[in-house]
C-alpha cells in the first residue's frame, strides 16, 4: 500500500466504514425477499481490496471499522441487534479468511494479470471462503426466521461467491497504478474508438434491460470483449460495472431479459449476479491474456529492435532459415561478406550459393542442430562468388523451438574465412614443403607413401628414387650456392619430365624421390628414363666457373600389395645403389 499522509488514514477508514454500512443496507433492502439471507452481497468486497492492498499487521482497523458499519445495518435494516455482533463477526471472518488465502496462494494479483491466476483467484473467493462461512452465518440467521437450513445457506453461499467474483477482480484492478498507466496508454492511442465502443457498451446494455420480451443477454458481450481489445483491463472494467449498472437497475425495477425467467425475485436477482460473474469470467482472462501477448510482443520488438541494430553493424552475416535451409532473413552485411545482396537471397535454399562438393556437408550440420537445439553446431564450407573465385565460410548453427517444442528454424552466424583458411593451407604447404627446390620434402613423401602402400591392392604405382652423382664434387668446385642452383634445376626438370599428379620430394641433401600413381611399371620405367635424360642435358650456369653439368642414378621399385613402406624404399635404395655401382648416370629396376 503506498504511504498515505497520516491524516488521510482516518478519512480512509471512515469511507471504509460508511461504504461497508450502505452496501449492507442496500443488499439487505432490496435483495432480502424472504426474510433470510440477502440475493445480493457487495458489501464485504471492498473490505476485502481493502485488506489485500495493506500489510497483515493493518488489517485490524478496517476490520473493526467496518464491523461497526455492519452492526448498524444488521440492528435496524437486518435480523436485529441480538444479531448485530454474531453476523459482524461471521462477516468480518469471512473477510479476513479470504485474504489470508489468497496471500497464501499469491492469487491477491492474480485476476488481473493471467487466465490461470484467474481461475485460482475464482476457486478461493467464489467456493472455498463461501462454503466454509455459508454454514454458521444461515444458523444465526435461521434462529431469527425458523428457516431450514439449507434455505439460508444457499442464496448466503450464491450471494458471497458471485459478489466476490464480480466486483473483487474490478476493485482490485482499479486500485493498481499500472493498470491505470496501461488504460491512458491505450486510450490516447484510440480515443475515438475507445469512447465510441463505450458508448456502444451503455447503449447496448440499455437497449439489452429496456426491453423483457427478447433473451438477448448474449448481447452485450460483444461490446465488451471489444473495449477489452481497444482499452485494455480497465477499460474492460469500466464496461463491466456499466453492464452490472444498467443491467443491475433494470433487473431489479423488473426489466429486462431475467424478468421472462419463472421464479422469486431473489433468484433472478441471483441470476443477473451470475449472468455477471459469467461476463467477468470472459472479459478480465481475456483482457490479461492481451496484455500479457502485448508485453510479450513489445519485448520481441524490442529485442528484435536490437537485433537488427546490432547484425547492421557486424562483420559477420546473420541468417535465419526454416528447417530445410530456404533463407528467410538475411543481415545487411551478407552483401559485404560475400558480394550478394540480402534481397536477392532471401526464399532461396542456402545451397545455392555453397559449393556442390560441400552440400553434404552444410545438410549433415543442419540436422545435427536441429537434433539438438540445446548445442551450437560449428560447420567450415565453400561458397561461390559473383567473382568467380571460392571462399571460404566458417558458420555457427542454432535451432530454435516453436511454443510445442517442434524446431522451427535456424540462426546462422556466417564468417568469411578465407584468409584464414588460405594462411593454414599456406602453413601446411609449408610445413610439407622443402624451402630450397618448393618440392615436397621428406615428411610429406613417407605420408603419401604410406598411402601408396594402403592403396596398392587397389591401383598399381611405383617408387622411384635418383640421385645426383657426384655432388659433393660440385659443392667442392663450385661453392654451395652454386650446388644450390644445382638442386633447384634438377627438382625443376624433374618435375617437368614427371606428370602433374607424380610427387616429388627432396628426401636429403641431393637425394630426391617420386611416387607415381596409376602408373605400371613399363610407364614408370619411361617416365624415369626421361628424367634422367633431361638431367644429363642440363647445363648450369656457374658464372665465371662455367657451366655445371650434372647426372642421375635412378632406382626404381614397383609398389607391390603388402609391402610396407620402408620395404619399398629401402628396396629402390638398394636399386639406386646397383645404378651407381655399375656406373652411374642409368635406370635400376628392383629385382
Amino acid at each position: 500500500m503506498p504511504h498515505l499522509p497520516r491524516w488521510s488514514v482516518p478519512v480512509h477508514l471512515s469511507l471504509l466504514s460508511v461504504s461497508y454500512a450502505l452496501l449492507s443496507i442496500a443488499s439487505l433492502t432490496l435483495t432480502r425477499f424472504d426474510g433470510g439471507a440477502a440475493f445480493i452481497w457487495l458489501a464485504s468486497t471492498p473490505l476485502l481490496v481493502s485488506l489485500l492492498s495493506r500489510p497483515v499487521r493493518q488489517w485490524k482497523a478496517p476490520l473493526l471499522c467496518c464491523a461497526a458499519g455492519s452492526c448498524f445495518a444488521t440492528s435496524l435494516f437486518g435480523i436485529g441487534p441480538w444479531a448485530a455482533v454474531p453476523m459482524a463477526a461471521a462477516l468480518m471472518t469471512e473477510a479476513e479468511l479470504a485474504a489470508t488465502l489468497l496471500r497464501l496462494t499469491g492469487a491477491e494479483r492474480a485476476p488481473l494479470d493471467t487466465v490461470k491466476g484467474f481461475s485460482r483467484f475464482a476457486v478461493v473467493v467464489g467456493i472455498i471462503v463461501p462454503g466454509l462461512c455459508a454454514l454458521p452465518t444461515a444458523m444465526i440467521i435461521c434462529t431469527d426466521n425458523g428457516q431450514p437450513l439449507a434455505t439460508a445457506a444457499v442464496p448466503w453461499f450464491a450471494a458471497h461467491s458471485l459478489g466476490f467474483l464480480t466486483f473483487a477482480p474490478l476493485l482490485l484492478l482499479v486500485r493498481q497504478p499500472a493498470s491505470l498507466s496501461e488504460f491512458r496508454t491505450l486510450v490516447v492511442r484510440n480515443v475515438p474508438r475507445a469512447v465510441g465502443l463505450l458508448a456502444c457498451v451503455v447503449a447496448v446494455c440499455v437497449g439489452t434491460f429496456w426491453q423483457h420480451t427478447l433473451p438477448l443477454l448474449f448481447l452485450p458481450l460483444l461490446p465488451l470483449v471489444a473495449v477489452a481489445f481497444v482499452t485494455g483491463r480497465l477499460g474492460a472494467a469500466i464496461a463491466l460495472i456499466v453492464l452490472a449498472s444498467v443491467g443491475g437497475g433494470f433487473t431489479l425495477a423488473g426489466y429486462g431479459p431475467v424478468a421472462l425467467m419463472a421464479g422469486t425475485p431473489g433468484l433472478k436477482a441471483q441470476f443477473f449476479q451470475f449472468y455477471l460473474v459469467v461476463a467477468v469470467m470472459i472479459v478480465l482472462p481475456v483482457a490479461a491474456e492481451l496484455r500479457r501477448r502485448d508485453a510479450l510482443f513489445l519485448r520481441l520488438q524490442e529485442s528484435d529492435a536490437g537485433l537488427r541494430l546490432l547484425t547492421d553493424h557486424l562483420g559477420d552475416a546473420i541468417l535465419h532459415t526454416d528447417v530445410t535451409g530456404v533463407i528467410r532473413y538475411a543481415s545487411p552485411s551478407l552483401e559485404g561478406l560475400s558480394g550478394i545482396a540480402p534481397a536477392d537471397i532471401v526464399t532461396l535454399p542456402h545451397e545455392t550459393i555453397i559449393v556442390a562438393e560441400d552440400h553434404a556437408v552444410m545438410k549433415a550440420a543442419r540436422e545435427a542442430a536441429l537434433a539438438d537445439p540445446d548445442r551450437t553446431v560449428r560447420v567450415d564450407y565453400r561458397v561461390n562468388l559473383p567473382t568467380g573465385e571460392i571462399g571460404w565460410r566458417e558458420t555457427q548453427i542454432r535451432a530454435y523451438q516453436d511454443s510445442d517444442g517442434y524446431p522451427a528454424g535456424l540462426v546462422l552466424v556466417v564468417r568469411d574465412s578465407t584468409d584464414r583458411r588460405n594462411e593454414v593451407e599456406a602453413l601446411e604447404r609449408a610445413a610439407g614443403s622443402d624451402p630450397l627446390t618448393g618440392i615436397a620434402n621428406r615428411r610429406a613423401f613417407f605420408a603419401a607413401l604410406d598411402d601408396a602402400a594402403g592403396s596398392a591392392n587397389a591401383r598399381s604405382s611405383c617408387l622411384a628414387i635418383f640421385d645426383i652423382d657426384h655432388f659433393k664434387q660440385v659443392n667442392d668446385r663450385y661453392g654451395h650456392a652454386n650446388g644450390d642452383q644445382v638442386l633447384k634445376a634438377v627438382a625443376s626438370e624433374a618435375q617437368r619430365a614427371l606428370r602433374g599428379s607424380d610427387l616429388l620430394a627432396r628426401v636429403g641433401g641431393e637425394e630426391f624421390a617420386a611416387i607415381l600413381p596409376d602408373a605400371v611399371l613399363s610407364d614408370a620405367h619411361t617416365a624415369c628414363e626421361r628424367l634422367r635424360q633431361r638431367v644429363e642435358a642440363l647445363c648450369v650456369d656457374a658464372g665465371a666457373r662455367g657451366v655445371i653439368r650434372v647426372t642421375v642414378s635412378v632406382g626404381l621399385v614397383e609398389i607391390a600389395s603388402g609391402a610396407t613402406p620402408s620395404e619399398l624404399y629401402e628396396a629402390a635404395d638398394q636399386a639406386l645403389y646397383a645404378a651407381k655401382h655399375e656406373g652411374r648416370n642409368m635406370l635400376k629396376v628392383a629385382a
